[in-house]
């Protein structure tokens, strides 16, 4: 229903107004669900890597990370195929979410393939599995925001007059 066929039917405005603010807060909270999942997802299955090395991720992309204050060096040797050297630098951006950032890595080899990097106190994270594609979503900050916007406003229906009683007489 449209706001002129809404306005023609008699729909009174708060009506109007109090669903899209149930719109809006539902639509915020499915937008947090979208973040959450990834950030969830990312913080399992994670293995450490050090010089000592550790067995890529059997399918698709994976992604290394670097913790320290360090700069890493990663190589990825697969059992067949050319051998790879990634550098990790250290993570020093506030906006950024723990978890999830690094360096992602597209399969070039088939089959498996070893992770090791140097220098080895601070140990690398590597993660993979198959929720990899929707890491790039909890990235970055916009999308906890445009949540806490979202339900902001749904919720701001609740400071409009017609929600107050009135006073007792």
């Amino acid at each position: 229903m449209t706001n002129a066929s809404a306005a023609a039917s008699g729909e009174p405005r708060a009506r109007r107004v109090l669903r899209y603010a149930y719109a809006c807060r539902t639509l915020g909270v499915l937008t947090f669900l979208l973040w959450l999942v990834p950030v969830a997802a990312s913080q399992t299955a994670v293995t450490h890597v050090d010089r000592g090395g550790a067995p890529a991720p059997n399918s698709g992309s994976f992604y290394l990370s670097n913790y320290s204050s360090t700069t890493l060096t990663c190589y990825v040797t697969p059992d067949s195929g050319e051998s790879r050297t990634l550098t990790l630098k250290p993570i020093r951006s506030i906006w950024r979410f723990d978890g999830l950032l690094g360096v992602k890595v597209d399969r070039w080899f088939n089959g498996p393939a070893e992770v090791a990097c140097d220098p080895s106190p601070p140990q690398a994270r590597m993660k993979g599995g198959p929720l990899v594609p929707l890491f790039p979503l909890a990235e970055g900050i916009e999308l906890p925001i445009a949540a806490f916007v979202l339900v902001a406003v749904g919720w701001g229906d609740y400071f409009l007059p017609w929600r107050r009683r009135p006073a007792p007489h």
